[in-house]
């Protein structure tokens, strides 16, 4: 019974990967206010993020066997390390992504951290370009991607316009210094993990075609955990002697944005692609600017609403899919 409500879930997703997409920017919009919320080192934060959710998905890689090599159709125990290296090396871009993240969402506001961190969509056009690899856009999608990059910039200008502080900053100085200087080390830090996200989806893309999503998800998160571990025991930040409120903030963002929304967008991004992914994650910042004006009272300004109309109607264009031609129309 089980087994066949388990398949028709399954191919009740793969019929419907667009309803997986916007769930998954969905969950993945409550990052910013689970990391917000935590009084933990922004290392030792991302670290628990990675570790609880591998911890969760290895008992299913376990029960599931683990699969053979890609495309042999095969599943087998003995590790296929032609595409689990690869994956790790996924799982430290995405390590170091959610550290530099977690850090600009202590100096600057939600919406600009957020907004910043989702112009991967950019980079991982530039990276496929250097790769030789081709822009990987249909007829259509830069004009929906360029509108969709416009708006992200108008609503970060919108939070600069502004002042750059909101009432949830207070008290997150510390060596950043004050004001302006912090808002704009937040902000490059935003930058560079989104290069760093491009990374990792651009990896996921090319494995998940043949490696299922569960494993895949459960060597890059170990591999990301043990090299934040490395991390934090080399600058000796504390692990695991964390009150019981941090633990529940961390198993909170383990399960929500982690379990439940990168799961999504990973099991899309074998069909939908890394660009489609990439840019629908641009609508993350309208969620957790709602959330962030409810819970730490950050108002957007009207420029950042003008911006956020802009997102929205290039994410909409970009993820239109094109229309295919009538065979009986009138030439």
């Amino acid at each position: 019974m089980t087994a066949m409500a388990g398949g028709r879930l399954r191919r009740w997703l793969a019929r419907h990967p667009l309803a997986v997409l916007v769930a998954g920017v969905a969950a993945v919009s409550s990052a910013a206010v689970w990391v917000r919320v935590s009084r933990l080192a922004p290392e030792a934060l991302a670290m628990s993020r990675l570790g609880l959710a591998a911890a969760a998905l290895w008992p299913l890689v376990f029960l599931q066997g683990r699969p053979g090599l890609p495309g042999s159709g095969q599943r087998s125990w003995v590790w296929p390390w032609s595409w689990a290296g690869q994956a790790a090396l996924a799982g430290v871009a995405l390590a170091a992504h959610w550290s530099l993240w977690f850090w600009s969402l202590r100096l600057t506001s939600v919406l600009n951290a957020t907004v910043l961190v989702t112009t991967q969509p950019l980079f991982v056009v530039a990276l496929r370009l250097l790769a030789g690899r081709g822009s990987g856009l249909r007829a259509g999608q830069p004009a929906g991607l360029a509108l969709a990059l416009v708006g992200a910039c108008l609503v970060a200008a919108g939070n600069a316009a502004a002042g750059g502080d909101s009432p949830g900053l207070a008290g997150a100085a510390g060596r950043w210094g004050q004001g302006a200087g912090r808002a704009l080390a937040g902000d490059a830090l935003a930058l560079a993990a989104a290069v760093l996200s491009s990374l990792y989806w651009l990896a996921g893309e090319r494995l998940r075609q043949a490696v299922p999503v569960v494993p895949y998800q459960a060597v890059a998160y170990t591999a990301g955990a043990f090299c934040l571990w490395l991390w934090n025991q080399a600058r000796g930040v504390p692990v695991g002697a964390w009150p019981a409120r941090e633990w529940a903030v961390a198993a909170g963002l383990a399960a929500i944005p982690t379990l439940v929304g990168h799961s999504a967008l990973n099991w899309v991004i074998g069909t939908m692609g890394a660009a489609t992914v990439a840019t629908a994650v641009l609508g993350e910042p309208l969620g957790a600017s709602v959330l962030a004006f409810v819970l730490f009272g950050e108002k957007p300004s009207g420029l950042q609403a003008v911006g956020a109309a802009c997102l929205l109607a290039g994410l909409h264009r970009f993820l239109r899919p094109e229309r295919e031609p009538d065979p009986q129309a009138r030439t």
